[in-house]
């Protein structure tokens, strides 16, 4: 019996080892502040995928906002997880996405809706 138990042990953490995760996200909104004028300005929000590897870190496809970019995952419950990169942050929740981008002169905000792949 101890010997099932150990082998059910080993096939779970075989499975997390090196899991992947793989996401798509339709983008809600998309707002920039910018210097000089401090006007917040709205952009066609923009569809993007994002990857997570082994609960560590996010790493995001090419082209858009976030192309080819990577934040470490400081916290991760599942389909609840924060990340960062520099001056910026991601959080999501059950498939709600909000990204804020902070700068001396720049305040960038991003939603979005994810499912997983």
């Amino acid at each position: 019996m101890l010997g099932k138990i150990a082998a059910v042990c080993f096939v779970v953490l075989a499975t997390q080892l090196g899991a992947e995760e793989v996401w798509f996200c339709q983008g809600e909104s998309l707002y920039a502040m910018e210097a000089p004028e401090r006007k917040m300005t709205s952009y066609k929000p923009q569809n993007f995928k994002f990857t997570i590897y082994d609960s560590e870190k996010v790493v995001f496809g090419s082209g858009g906002w976030f192309s080819d970019t990577e934040y470490i995952i400081t916290e991760y419950l599942g389909d609840t997880f924060w990340a960062y990169n520099d001056n910026k942050v991601i959080v999501m929740d059950e498939g709600k996405l909000n990204h804020a981008y902070v700068d001396f002169d720049t305040i960038v905000t991003v939603t979005a809706t994810c499912d997983k792949f």
